[in-house]
């Protein structure tokens, strides 16, 4: 291994370990409580070290969201092996199942990324990172797109905008979850996330049926 090659990992793993020093720090007190003080302890670096691989605290906290969406990515990926055995709409509603297991499992990387959807954040991170999260995302809204365009080659789907239909379906979904998050606001609507989520998902499959 060359000096450079040595080099680069021992960045990528000191980077790794922030990242893993923040996730840990951001999950137990939320972004506005932590300081780069903590995750510099956690971490065992110095406060300097940190800032040398992240311009701010919430550019920290979107890198952590970048992980989550990783593994959001390949649960969607996965899908995709599943294309020749079931039909369009089995497609849709096993990618409901994995968006609302990730909502529930991860429930941390759901809410740092519906900060980024509010644009609380935004003036604070570098462009090429926020790039990056919504390039990530639209990995995700790719595959909800095959899925439809499957349905409309097999002639179960209307004819109609795969993209545009794609984000309509992630929009109810991330909508959904994001309002219902806030226990005040599940008790005011009186409805489960997840029979929400479900109604509006056969709601919108509903409508995008081919009537024979």
């Amino acid at each position: 291994m060359g000096v450079q090659e040595r080099r680069e990992r021992e960045k990528q793993a000191r980077q790794d370990a922030i990242l893993e020093a923040a996730k840990e720090v951001f999950f137990a007190k939320g972004l506005d409580q932590t300081t780069i003080d903590e995750i510099a302890e956690a971490a065992e670096l110095s406060k300097g070290t940190i800032y040398l691989y992240f311009k701010s605290k919430e550019e920290l906290y979107i890198s952590v969201l970048l992980r989550g969406l990783d593994i959001l990515i390949e649960q969607f990926d996965s899908l995709k092996s599943h294309f020749n055995q079931k039909n369009a709409e089995e497609l849709i509603k096993e990618a409901r199942k994995i968006y609302y297991a990730f909502y529930r499992k991860y429930p941390e990387f759901f809410y740092i990324h519906s900060l980024l959807y509010h644009g609380r954040i935004k003036e604070k991170i570098k462009p090429k990172i926020l790039a990056l999260t919504h390039e990530k995302t639209r990995q995700c809204l790719i595959v909800i797109a095959e899925i439809i365009q499957k349905g409309i080659d097999a002639g179960t789907f209307r004819d109609v905008d795969p993209w545009k239909t794609a984000n309509s379906f992630w929009g109810a979904a991330t909508g959904i979850m994001m309002m219902l998050d806030d226990e005040d606001h599940q008790a005011f609507i009186n409805i489960p996330v997840k029979e929400l989520l479900d109604y509006a998902t056969d709601m919108l499959l509903d409508s995008l049926t081919r009537r024979q």
